[in-house]
C-alpha cells in the first residue's frame, strides 16, 4: 500500500473484507487506498465508517484516531479547514492520552500540512520540529526519515538551506534502501523545488517522481508531481510544456474533489496563459490575455473558499498587470489597493513594494517619466534593487534624457541577472 502498488493493495483488503466484512483495520486500510486512488469520497465514508465501529469497541481507540487523521487530510484537500482543525486537535489529544507516539507524529504532519495552507509559515515549522523531535524518541525509522523528509520539504525563512538539502537526500537514501517507491517519489518531487540545484537536474528530479508514482498507481501523488512540473516548466519560460501538466493535474484534482490543489492548478494556468500572451514581436495576444484573466479570477475566488490567503496578492498582482498590459489603467488602479488589503502580515512590507512599482509601470506607460521616476527611486533600497526596479529606472533615466545614471543603473541589472542576460538586452 504505502511503497509498491496501491490497485493491488486494495485488492488484498476487499478480499479479507469478504472474509469478514466488520473487519475494522481492513476497512481502514481500504480507506487509505481508496485515498490513494483518488476515490476520495469512498474513502471518505470508510473512515466514518471505521471511526463508527470503533465507537462500540471499548479499550484505547487507536484505530479511530488513525481514521481521523486519515478524514482530516481529505478534508484539507477539499478546502474543509475548519472541520479537518478539529478533527486534528482531537486526534492528537487522544493520542497523547493513548500515547501513541506514531499517530501524535502523524497528526503533527497533517496539522503542518494544514497550517502552510494558511500561510501560517511559523506554526508549520513548530509542527514539523515537534514531529521530529519525537520521531527520535520511537524505534521506527520510517518515522524519522518521513520526519526528515517533511523538515527537507521547509520553505520558511531562516532555515538553512543546505541542511534542507541533506534532510531530503538521507530520506531518499532510507526510502532506496527499502524499495519505498512512494517515499522515493516524495523525496525526489522535493529535491525537484530546491533552487539551490541546476534547473534542469530539479526537473530530472520531479520526472522520476512522476515515474514512480505512475508506477505505484497513486493517483494523490502524480496530480501534485504534474503540477509542481508545470510549475517548473514556467520557471523556465516554458509555458507550452507547464500548460500539458497543468491541464492532466487538474483534470486528476476535479476527479477526487482536491479543491485545493485545483486552485493551485488554475493559478498556474494563468501565469502560463498570461506568458504565452506578453509582449511577443510588439504584439500582445489579446485571447490569452483574457485566458490569463479567467485562470486568475477563478484562482481567487478558489483561495478563498478554500481558506488559503497566501496566493490572493499575488493573484490581484497579475490581474492588474493585464489590465495594464491593455492600457485599462482605471482598472488597473483601482485592483492594485487589493494586494495589500490581502496580503498576510508577513507579506504586507514586499506587497506594499510591489503596488507602488505597479503604480510606477502604469505612469511609464503614460510616459509620465518624473512622476514614475519618484515611485521608483524610493523602491531601490525597500525591494534591495530588485531587476525590475533597476530596468524601469534605468528606462525612466533615458527618457529624462540622464544618460549617465541610465548606463549606471542598467550596468548593475546587467551584474545582478547576468545568467539570463543576452546579446540582444545589451
Amino acid at each position: 500500500l504505502y511503497s509498491d502498488n496501491v490497485e493491488l493493495a486494495k485488492r488484498y483488503f476487499e478480499a479479507a473484507l469478504i472474509r469478514d466484512v466488520k473487519m475494522m483495520w481492513a476497512n481502514y486500510y481500504l480507506a487509505e487506498a481508496e485515498y490513494l486512488l483518488g476515490n476520495w469520497q469512498h474513502s471518505d465514508e470508510l473512515y466514518r465508517q471505521v471511526m463508527d465501529a470503533s465507537l462500540q469497541e471499548t479499550g484505547v481507540k487507536i484505530i479511530q484516531i488513525r481514521a481521523k487523521i486519515g478524514l482530516a487530510r481529505i478534508e484539507i484537500g477539499r478546502g474543509n479547514m475548519t472541520q479537518a482543525d478539529e478533527l486534528l486537535r482531537s486526534a492528537r489529544q487522544t493520542a497523547e492520552s493513548a500515547e501513541d507516539s506514531e499517530a501524535q507524529i502523524e497528526a503533527l504532519w497533517q496539522l503542518a500540512d494544514l497550517s502552510v495552507k494558511q500561510g501560517l509559515w511559523q506554526l508549520q515549522q513548530q509542527y514539523l520540529d515537534q514531529a521530529e523531535q519525537l520521531s527520535r524518541t520511537t524505534e521506527n525509522l520510517s518515522l524519522l526519515y518521513q520526519s526528515l523528509f517533511n523538515l527537507g520539504q521547509l520553505d520558511s525563512p531562516g532555515r538553512d538551506e543546505e541542511k534542507r538539502l541533506q534532510d531530503l537526500q538521507q530520506a531518499l537514501l532510507y526510502f532506496t534502501r527499502w524499495q519505498d517507491k512512494r517515499g522515493q517519489a516524495g523525496a525526489l518531487l522535493a529535491l525537484g523545488t530546491k533552487q539551490q540545484l541546476p534547473i534542469q537536474t530539479r526537473l530530472q528530479y520531479q520526472l522520476s517522481a512522476l515515474e514512480k508514482y505512475q508506477q505505484s498507481r497513486d493517483k494523490v501523488g502524480e496530480a501534485w508531481a504534474m503540477m509542481s512540473i508545470g510549475w517548473l516548466y514556467l520557471q523556465q519560460f516554458d509555458p507550452e510544456s507547464a500548460e500539458r501538466y497543468l491541464n492532466s493535474a487538474l483534470e486528476l484534482h476535479q476527479n477526487m474533489g482536491a479543491n485545493t490543489n485545483q486552485a493551485f492548478d488554475v493559478f498556474y494556468l494563468g501565469f502560463a496563459a498570461l506568458d504565452k500572451g506578453s509582449r511577443r514581436n510588439g504584439q500582445y495576444n489579446k485571447q490569452q490575455l483574457e485566458q490569463a484573466r479567467e485562470f486568475l479570477t477563478q484562482s481567487i475566488t478558489l483561495f478563498r473558499e478554500t481558506s488559503m490567503p497566501e496566493r490572493l496578492p499575488i493573484a490581484h498582482l497579475l490581474l492588474a498587470s493585464i489590465d495594464i498590459d491593455q492600457e485599462n489603467f482605471v482598472a488597473a488602479e483601482k485592483r492594485l489597493p487589493q494586494i495589500v488589503s490581502d496580503a498576510l502580515p508577513g507579506q504586507l512590507r514586499g506587497m506594499r513594494a510591489f503596488e507602488q512599482l505597479m503604480k510606477s509601470f502604469i505612469k511609464i506607460r503614460q510616459q509620465q517619466w518624473q512622476q514614475a521616476l519618484a515611485l521608483l527611486l524610493p523602491l531601490r533600497q525597500l525591494m534591495a534593487d530588485h531587476p525590475l526596479v533597476l530596468h524601469y529606472l534605468a528606462r525612466c533615466h533615458y527618457e529624462l534624457g540622464d544618460i549617465n545614471s541610465a548606463i549606471e543603473v542598467t550596468e548593475l541589472l546587467k551584474s545582478k541577472i547576468a545568467a539570463k542576460w543576452q546579446d540582444k538586452d545589451q
